[in-house]
């Protein structure tokens, strides 16, 4: 019987598998038999022991490949009877969405949206400096193509100002490397060497507007192939990650490793 469109073939794989070795028992059965006529009782009382322990082995291995045909059919069957229940999967799609709190962008708006907790603990204090250094490395992005990490760092300033943390008391400063390298390079830099427009463009001048310090690896850029000529406006080119971030430590920064 051909199996169903997009059914997984995982459970085939491993009962072949477990069929495979139930197909040892000729090879077990000859060992008996070949033992038993053997003169050294031992041995014989050996084999039949042997023979005793595969026999219940066999028997484990069938329990074991019924079960993996038999467990993706209930699946599959309570999930056809759950899809059938009138109005269950509206249901929960609603309530799905409905437990969505609704977020604020008190600082970037559009970016880094988060949920007010007025009643939260060890919220930052408006009155002191707050100095952190972001080290921005991942390639990952949002569904809109901005890098998730510089999208969590808007994300930052957003509980720090939802805290009421003005921005002369936010000293914040993103060292992008690694496989974020490209996420500053221009429109024109991002063009020519992706093809496409830079996604995050918009998100870098919304942090810089915010008072965040945005500087690029040096030594990545070169590892990417881009110079200074190619950054995004307003970033700036440091030495390296692993002297700027210690640097800024030594400073009294704080290490915000996204």
């Amino acid at each position: 019987m051909p199996m169903a469109e997009g059914a997984s073939t995982a459970p085939c794989k491993k009962a072949a598998g477990l069929i495979a070795d139930i197909r040892a028992t000729p090879s077990v059965r000859a060992l008996r038999i070949a033992s038993l006529t053997q003169p050294d009782g031992r041995e014989a009382a050996s084999a039949r022991l042997f023979w005793r322990k595969h026999q219940s082995k066999k028997k484990t291995i069938m329990a074991a490949v019924a079960a993996q045909f038999t467990k993706p059919v209930l699946s599959l069957g309570l999930a056809l009877g759950l899809a059938m229940v009138p109005g269950l999967a509206s249901a929960q799609s609603e309530t799905g969405s409905a437990s969505q709190p609704e977020g604020v962008t008190p600082v970037i708006e559009g970016f880094g949206r988060i949920v007010d907790a007025p009643g939260a603990t060890l919220q930052p204090s408006a009155e002191e400096l707050h100095q952190i250094v972001f080290s921005v490395s991942s390639d990952k992005t949002m569904p809109d193509g901005a890098n998730a990490n510089l999208w969590r760092t808007a994300r930052a300033v957003n509980v720090y100002g939802l805290a009421g943390v003005e921005q002369e008391n936010r000293d914040f400063i993103v060292i992008v490397h690694g496989g974020a390298t490209e996420a500053i390079m221009s429109d024109e830099a991002s063009r020519a060497a992706n093809g496409e427009a830079n996604p995050n463009l918009e998100l870098i001048a919304a942090l810089q507007d915010a008072g965040v310090q945005i500087m690029v690896c040096s030594q990545a850029a070169a590892s990417h192939g881009v110079d200074e000529t190619m950054l995004a406006p307003g970033v700036q080119m440091t030495l390296s990650a692993l002297s700027a971030i210690p640097v800024l430590q030594s400073q009294g920064y704080s290490l915000m490793p996204m």
